[in-house]
């Protein structure tokens, strides 16, 4: 027994770690500087980390290698030489990558500041970047226009880019290539217009960073005061989600702009319960908006909040360009600085989990729930604080979403705090039961086949499979669905059926058919695989077998025959009877 527990005691201790979901805290960053508006002033990185931590800021190209020390409850500006590293050429392969190393992990956030024109944006680990993405830009605005920006993270990576308009040389809708190496960018730009270069595709062979914005957007509209700078880092389309909510912007009266962007065609989008869109892949949806929003859609989506200029509420602010979370990528706690320029107005938006209100702590203060507002029947609620110059510090008993943004005479910048970056995906699972583990020869024999899918995505297409042992005869079955899941409704001889799953979808087989005269052991197993577009994380529990002994048939019970001897000795006792009986009459 004491060898059996030692023997568990060190599998665990030797098993492979189970795999961590990335966030936005990391310890190896590549960077870029897409054009601000002239004349710019300086690159601002703001460094926060959890624990006290040392690194390095570097550009061997230009002889960058700025050391940093980082305090937990202070953020750390590192500011670097603007004239040497924003990207002022278009459609050109620079050696302009900025990158950030750390011994501990580090949250990063980045800007080209100039003043009046102050966005920034919330920069992604090397492990939580990916291979595939979808821009999300703007098109009304001055200076060069809507902006995409590449950089390599490794040695000779191939990057094919479709954008949707018009760009120098390119061609919209025409996809190039380009090869970088480690630390190249590469920029792309209209040099002026309103052309808007969001859901052009980025695809490479190796992980890159990408960025999407504007050098100086107006929004909502080119008639629109102030224009400004535009910046957030792309979220790989891998880290996508479905359910999204949003907070209207402190102070604003004029509401701001909310965009859901699409990368699969078919894609319905549902707007605080009415469903207001269905996008092609590349299509976005955009809407006014000046109350909280609930936004869901039926395959993963990018979501962006956009301020408005200055003139639309003659409100102090500028525009800005700011990722909205999905609520799978909610986590937390964060640690999160104020944005570039020691800008005056500075706030955070959060949404929690309106049952976790209650345990909301902004640097170690209890936030008071009254400051929350339901969001619809989302099940989650929204709140505005305004906090001071410096660093945040965010903590609940559940996940929740968090924004820094700020405001100033012609001023605006905006960016998550943080985020998940796991890969979404639909963890598909099947369950094969016996209606019983024994039948007798040419008996009736049953299953109960159970495929669920525990999310976070609608999978369409997944394939359900069961070949039945030969020896089975009259083979059929049925199929019922969970609200909103389909699969066909019956069927005959082996299984393979196409089926749509929801997030917390089932379907259930229930299948009948006849044992084989000779006795033996049936074993038969059952597969779900997901369709190629779509990432399961748990692929082990996507089979699942069933056994069943097949016994002879019992014979007929005999009828007892009585012996000789047994004949003699009843007869001997009747005898005796009779006896008895006689000497009675006497």
């Amino acid at each position: 027994m004491r060898i059996a527990v030692l023997i568990s005691f060190i599998l665990i201790l030797f098993a492979a770690p189970a795999a961590i979901a990335a966030d936005s805290s990391g310890t190896d960053f590549w960077v870029a500087f897409p054009r601000n508006v002239p004349p710019e002033q300086a690159i601002y990185l703001l460094i926060t980390a959890a624990t006290p931590t040392s690194g390095v800021v570097s550009n061997a190209s230009f002889a960058i290698n700025v050391p940093f020390n980082v305090v937990p409850g202070t953020p750390t500006k590192v500011t670097l030489p603007y004239d040497a590293l924003d990207l002022d050429v278009i459609d050109t392969v620079e050696n302009k990558g900025v990158h950030v190393t750390s011994l501990a992990p580090i949250t990063l956030h980045g800007s080209l500041y100039r003043s009046q024109s102050a966005d920034a944006f919330m920069a992604l680990p090397v492990d939580a970047i990916g291979t595939d993405y979808v821009l999300m830009s703007w098109g009304p605005g001055l200076g060069v226009g809507s902006e995409l920006v590449v950089v390599a993270t490794e040695n000779d990576t191939t990057v094919t880019i479709t954008p949707t308009i018009n760009a120098a040389s390119r061609t919209a809708g025409v996809p190039f290539q380009l090869v970088l190496q480690q630390g190249q960018t590469y920029f792309l730009a209209p040099a002026g217009g309103d052309g808007d270069l969001t859901g052009s595709t980025i695809v490479s062979d190796k992980p890159i960073s990408v960025f999407g914005g504007h050098s100086c957007g107006e929004v909502p509209t080119a008639d629109t005061d102030f224009c400004d700078s535009l910046i957030e880092q792309m979220f790989p389309t891998s880290a996508w989600g479905q359910t999204f909510m949003t907070m209207p912007l402190a102070t604003r009266t004029g509401g701001e702009i909310v965009r859901v962007l699409a990368s699969q065609s078919g894609t319905e989008v549902t707007y605080n319960g009415s469903v207001v869109a269905i996008l092609n892949a590349g299509q976005f949806y955009q809407t006014s908006a000046t109350q909280p929003a609930h936004i869901t859609t039926t395959q993963p989506a990018l979501v962006a909040q956009y301020a408005k200029g200055t003139t639309v509420d003659d409100v102090t602010g500028d525009p800005f360009q700011m990722l909205i979370l999905p609520t799978s990528q909610f986590a937390s706690s964060y640690i999160v600085p104020t944005g570039p320029g020691d800008i005056a107005g500075n706030f955070l938006n959060l949404i929690v989990p309106t049952a976790a209100v209650d345990s909301v702590e902004v640097d170690g203060v209890a936030v008071p729930p009254a400051s929350f507002t339901p969001i619809e029947t989302s099940g989650y609620s929204g709140a505005q604080l305004p906090v001071s110059l410096g660093e945040h510090r965010i903590i609940a008993s559940a996940p929740l979403g968090a924004w820094m943004y700020g405001f100033d005479n012609s001023e605006g910048y905006g960016y998550p705090a943080g985020a998940l970056l796991a890969p979404l995906g639909a963890n598909l699972s099947i369950v094969k039961t016996a209606g019983s583990p024994e039948v007798v020869s040419g008996g009736a024999v049953s299953y109960t086949i159970v495929v669920s899918n525990s999310g976070p995505e609608t999978v369409i297409g997944a394939t359900v499979t069961d070949d039945f042992d030969a020896a089975l005869t009259n083979v059929s079955w049925t199929c019922s669905a969970s609200p909103g899941a389909s699969c066909s409704a019956n069927g005959v001889g082996d299984l393979e059926d196409l089926v749509t799953l929801p997030a917390g979808g089932n379907v259930t087989y229930t299948i009948t058919a006849t044992a084989p005269v000779a006795p033996t052991a049936i074993s038969n197993t059952a597969t779900v695989t997901p369709p190629d577009n779509t990432n399961d994380p748990t692929p082990a529990d996507n089979s699942s077998s069933a056994e069943v002994i097949v016994s002879a048939a019992p014979l007929p019970e005999p009828i007892p025959t009585a012996s000789e001897w047994a004949l003699m000795l009843f007869a001997m006792v009747l005898g005796g009877m009779g006896m008895v009986a006689l000497r009675k009459g006497d």
